[in-house]
């Protein structure tokens, strides 16, 4: 396959249905979260009430699940009702004994307590931990790095959160990256502050993927308003980014309003808005010195400047609309028609949609690539890609193909991927000689959703895809079941 693929395991090995598995709910059985933490058994999840929790927590290692009632019922007012306050000194949050992504925390507003001294109280650390961090609003924290998110070494999937107006002292308001693998995917990461890469910043992590994000007034000190991407002290930990279908608006800082990349800095960047963000020097991009750096289908525009250009003229750009013009293979200078940019609708204007022009990026695309799907909510006009957040299709996540050929030697059960979805996902699982198949969904409660396999199935591998789009957020179960053996797991539907 050539590229090693992003491949999310939510919650392995299902405990909801072994006698040892617990839902521990706070505040009727524990009266902190933490004390339910630590009563936990591996699969065991901790349900916590709408209320206010004044304390920090520590996963310690444990494989389970720590959620308001969101996870339960998709109603989002919990989490905006389901607070951990933490302190001044510790973080809010801590993964630091080697957590996987069969943990995770979903469903809480994490919330920090501002002091004008210099503490390093980030929202969620991680050391050597690769957690599931989903649907929480994580807010109003400091930290010398990292005042959201503080990751060193780790690899987790942060997911659909609301990162506000954290703080980094030195570098990384709303998340800090070191030495680190990480997908961040559909966050809003809005309002934070710090000295380089107020919205992120990543030093010798690599690869992250960056998606369907929305960085906006977020604002630094010196460079990368929205986000700073630099070299670590190891020669070998370049920091690189694959970076897509992401927004970037209204960022501040003295140069790269947007962002920077520095001294080995590394990217490839396709189907982002850059709108309006300022600088000293350089409105939208900068880079001192990167090793690759490269942008197709991207959108510059309205971005500001004191002096110099928007752009820095030494990145190489394809197929991108650029105000004020810019050399490469397909670019243009043309009013992108945005729907409503004002008010944060960056779909462009289709007359098919019924809007009153149509956009110069419609179809104006990199050649070789192709919208994967044509509606007035992502790709329009014909199936080559469009310009801006909204097309491109460019990236196919899959899992890595095993090039034995050989037959199994025993019934297996996979992860589904990706995991977290929405609505569809793929279940694969091997079959080592002829048998009849059951493959079935069960919701949190034990109740069975749908049935996808139930059928004799011949002796290699086989893939069922389910369709989830009449579900409700929330946990779920596929069981495998061949003869006498069975094999569950969990997977977690996120809309």
């Amino acid at each position: 396959m050539g590229r090693r693929c992003v491949l999310i395991a939510l919650l392995t090995a299902l405990p909801y249905f072994s006698a040892s598995a617990t839902i521990r709910n706070v505040p009727g059985q524990y009266s902190s979260i933490q004390s339910a933490i630590n009563a936990c058994a591996t699969g065991d999840t901790v349900l916590a009430a709408m209320g206010v929790y004044n304390e920090v927590i520590n996963f310690f290692g444990k494989s389970i699940t720590v959620g308001s009632q969101y996870l339960t019922t998709g109603d989002s007012s919990y989490i905006l009702s389901t607070i951990i306050i933490g302190d001044i000194y510790n973080p809010t949050v801590s993964f630091t004994s080697g957590e996987d992504s069969t943990t995770a925390i979903i469903g809480f507003t994490i919330k920090g307590v501002f002091s004008s001294d210099y503490f390093d109280a980030s929202g969620i650390y991680c050391h050597n931990s690769s957690p599931i961090i989903a649907h929480n609003i994580i807010r109003d924290h400091i930290g010398l790095y990292g005042g959201g998110i503080h990751l060193l070494n780790s690899h987790p999937l942060i997911m659909n959160n609301l990162i506000l107006n954290n703080r980094g002292s030195y570098w990384g308001g709303g998340i800090y990256s070191e030495r680190s693998w990480a997908t961040i995917k559909g966050n809003i990461i809005r309002g934070n502050h710090g000295v380089e890469g107020a919205g992120m910043n990543c030093w010798g992590s690599t690869p992250s993927v960056i998606s369907d994000n929305v960085f906006e007034y977020d604002s630094a000190y010196f460079g990368g308003g929205a986000i700073f991407i630099g070299y670590h002290e190891d020669p070998e930990n370049h920091s690189e980014a694959i970076f897509y279908n992401n927004i970037l608006r209204n960022n501040y800082a003295n140069s790269g309003g947007a962002m920077v990349f520095c001294h080995g800095g590394r990217g490839y960047f396709a189907n982002n808005i850059i709108y309006d963000n300022h600088a000293t020097y350089y409105g939208g991009v900068i880079s001192c010195y990167p090793e690759i750096l490269n942008f197709t289908n991207c959108i510059f525009w309205g971005n500001t400047t004191d002096s110099t250009s928007q752009v820095d003229p030494d990145i190489n750009y394809t197929f991108c609309d650029i105000e004020g013009g810019q050399l490469g293979l397909g670019n243009i200078n043309s009013d992108p028609l945005f729907r409503n940019p004002e008010s944060g609708d960056f779909h462009l204007m289709s007359t098919a949609c019924g809007d009153p022009a149509n956009s110069p990026c419609i179809d104006a695309g990199n050649l070789w690539m192709s919208d994967s799907t044509l509606n007035c909510l992502w790709g329009l006009g014909e199936s080559r890609s469009d310009m801006g957040a909204y097309g491109g299709g460019i990236i196919s996540q899959v899992g890595v193909d095993d090039p034995s050929g050989e037959l199994p030697q025993s019934l297996s059960l996979s992860q589904n991927y990706p995991n977290p979805f929405n609505p569809n996902t793929a279940i694969s699982y091997n079959v080592p000689k002829t048998s009849h198949v059951s493959l079935e969904i069960y919701d949190i409660l034990g109740r069975k959703v749908e049935t996808l396999v139930n059928r004799e199935e011949q002796a290699g591998p086989h893939q069922a895809i389910w369709n989830a789009q009449d579900a409700a957020s929330g946990l779920y179960f596929y069981r495998l079941q061949a003869g006498e053996y069975s094999e569950t797991r969990k997977m977690l539907l996120l809309r």
